[in-house]
């Protein structure tokens, strides 16, 4: 179906109305349109990883704020969402806030909880969908990924998390690409220190 749109709706394409009336010519803001209502998550605005204790493990920042203000932002969501009990959704408003404009997304998994920042606007169930689906990337990128994968390999967590995601927007949802980009990413990085060591060795 938003391939037909796409395929009709061309700029400059004029539309015939169903009236009989004048015909319509379709603009870019036309398409913009289109393309915002096919999308559901328009928008990642941050991405918050801690732990039961509290302790934060991973961000990603996705809109301009000063250290200050994601340090209490940090504070503010990781605290809010550990006094919350089992039973209650997983969506958690933002309000006076004037630096974070919008809801709050989460899921545990095991003793981690991954959070994600979307507008108001944005399908939560989309969000969480996104959320799973980097879960499952980093699963199958370390093998049943757990805190320490994230501690010590953190540089591998963000890898991941840029091949998905691009300036806050979902670029690829597919793991199986996710992973074997990442994978690539490795063997060349380990290559490349190979063949340093090497001219390391034979200058020596």
């Amino acid at each position: 179906m938003h391939l037909l749109l796409r395929t009709l709706c061309q700029p400059g394409r004029k539309q015939p109305c169903k009236d009989g009336g004048a015909e319509v010519s379709i603009t870019h803001s036309h398409l913009h349109n289109i393309n915002r209502s096919d999308s559901c998550v328009y928008q990642i605005n941050f991405i918050i990883i801690f732990n039961r204790q509290g302790k934060v493990r991973l961000t990603r920042w996705y809109q301009y704020m000063t250290d200050k203000q994601k340090a209490s932002l940090s504070q503010d969501v990781v605290t809010q969402i550990l006094a919350r009990k089992r039973g209650m959704c997983n969506i958690l408003e933002l309000e006076g806030r004037r630096e974070a404009r919008g809801k709050a997304i989460y899921k545990r998994y095991a003793s981690l909880f991954f959070c994600f920042g979307i507008d108001w606007n944005d399908n939560e169930l989309s969000g969480l969908e996104v959320l799973h689906k980097y879960v499952e990337c980093l699963d199958q990128y370390f093998g049943n990924v757990c805190e320490l994968d994230i501690i010590y390999n953190y540089s591998a967590a963000y890898q991941v998390m840029d091949e998905m995601l691009l300036g806050g927007h979902a670029q690829e949802t597919n793991k199986k690409i996710v992973v074997k980009h990442c994978k690539g990413f490795d063997k060349l990085e380990e290559s490349d220190s190979i063949v340093h060591n090497l001219r390391a060795s034979n200058i020596a």
